[in-house]
This record gives C-alpha cells, sequence and structure tokens, in this order.
C-alpha cells in the first residue's frame, strides 16, 4: 500500500517536472487574496490538498530544465530589482508567468521561499536528530534518515523531494556548472535548517557547517533517499 503510494508520487513528481507545471494546473482557481501570501507562511497554510503552490512548482520547473546547464546557478546572483518585483507581485496573489525568468531569479526566490519558511523545511525541531544521524556509525543506513524525515509534515517532504532531485542533477552535471554538492551545500544550506535558539556567531558559524555537510550527504544521497524519479532527466 505505502510503498506504492510512495512509488506513485515519485513517477507523479517526476512528470510534473518535466512536463511544466504550469500547463496541468492552468484551469485551477487562483487562491483568494486573503491567504494568497506566499513567503513567510507555514508550508501546510499554502498547500492546498498537500499539493505545492504553483509559484513554486513554477520555480522549480525553470530550476529543472535549466539549472544542470547554467554555470553557477545558486551561487550567482539575480537581478535583486527583478527578485523584489516578483516577490512583491507573487506575494500579492497576481498570477506570475515564471517560465520566461532567468534561472538565476527562480533560484534567488526559491532560496527566498525556503529562507522564510517558519521552522524550517528540514524543522529547527529535528535539528538534534539530523545531527545525531550525522554523527553516528549508521551515515550509510538510508532508514536513519527516512525516521528522521517521517517526522516531517507531507508537505515538507514533498517540497524536500522536489529540492534535493534537483540539486543532485545539478550536482551531476558539476562539469558543465561547476557546481559540486558541496558547493551547492554552502549556498542553499543556511536557508534549510538553523537552530530555533540564539546562539553566538562563533556557534552560528559551526552550525551552519553542520547544517551545509547535511545537505551535502543529502543531495548526494537523494536518489537513495528519496528516489531517483526526480533527477532522471
Amino acid at each position: 500500500g505505502s510503498s506504492l503510494k510512495h512509488k506513485r508520487k515519485k513517477s507523479l513528481i517526476g512528470w510534473a517536472l518535466r512536463r511544466g507545471y504550469s500547463s496541468q494546473s492552468e484551469g485551477k482557481n487562483q487562491p483568494d487574496s486573503a491567504s494568497s501570501k506566499l513567503f513567510g507562511q507555514p508550508l501546510t497554510s499554502v498547500c492546498t490538498d498537500g499539493n505545492l503552490p504553483r509559484p513554486v512548482m513554477d520555480l522549480l520547473c525553470v530550476l529543472y530544465h535549466e539549472g544542470p546547464k547554467t554555470l553557477g546557478v545558486f551561487r550567482r546572483s539575480a537581478n535583486a530589482k527583478n527578485c523584489r518585483v516578483l516577490k512583491e507581485r507573487l506575494n500579492s496573489g497576481h498570477h506570475v508567468p515564471l517560465h520566461g525568468e532567468s534561472v538565476f531569479t527562480a533560484a534567488s526566490l526559491l532560496t527566498e521561499f525556503l529562507r522564510k519558511l517558519p521552522g524550517s523545511v528540514l524543522g529547527c525541531e529535528l535539528y538534534e536528530d539530523w545531527m545525531e544521524v550525522m554523527d553516528s556509525d549508521d551515515l550509510q543506513d538510508r532508514y536513519a534518515l527516512a525516521k528522521v524525515l517521517e517526522k516531517l509534515p507531507q508537505e515538507s517532504r514533498s517540497l524536500l523531494c522536489y529540492v534535493f532531485g534537483i540539486l543532485h542533477s545539478i550536482h551531476k552535471h558539476a562539469d558543465v556548472n561547476q557546481m559540486t554538492a558541496a558547493n551547492l551545500a554552502l549556498c542553499i544550506a543556511p536557508n534549510m535548517l538553523w537552530r530555533s535558539s540564539p546562539s553566538s556567531a562563533e556557534q552560528e558559524s559551526h552550525n551552519n557547517l553542520e547544517v551545509a555537510a547535511l545537505v551535502r550527504f543529502l543531495i548526494e544521497s537523494s536518489p537513495t533517499i528519496f528516489g531517483d524519479e526526480v533527477e532522471s532527466t
């Protein structure tokens, strides 16, 4: 049952990214303006029926198609003014066609979306659980990681499946884009997990390195942990 459902979810995820999400959701109603704010909201409140918001899927589509062949994706800066305008439009509930946007803009907006998620996509409350797995001898045991993942809401697991599938695909083409798993992790990790309690600058720096090591491992092991449907191109 659940294993089959999991496989079906994976194949739907790969299909959605290959096909381009907008075309399949064109007829769906836009959220009403009262609930249309996208950034800084809990993931569960911006997802409908467990589905990720359409603008997020559109950003993921751009990254899926363009990211692996783009030099310095996630590291090079996007046009700040353009990102600010797009973010304001997305936050006000407008339909914003994102498919013509630069891959750097897509990377910047996705990173911003992750950074603003309350409690982080990997779950601040699970920080110690993640670090325990990283410190243990079970690091190669995907079930240890799966146990931590299972504690996250379904919407977070869904988003992570897309994000890490895409990051793995970029990492696989590092000879073209120069973005290895280590480089990607340094760019994106601080936006994916943090300690909920404030820490000193020195502790903060140590935390960032810990999280980067975790994110690097998740990128490299993505097909094993999340399935390989997303990253197959």
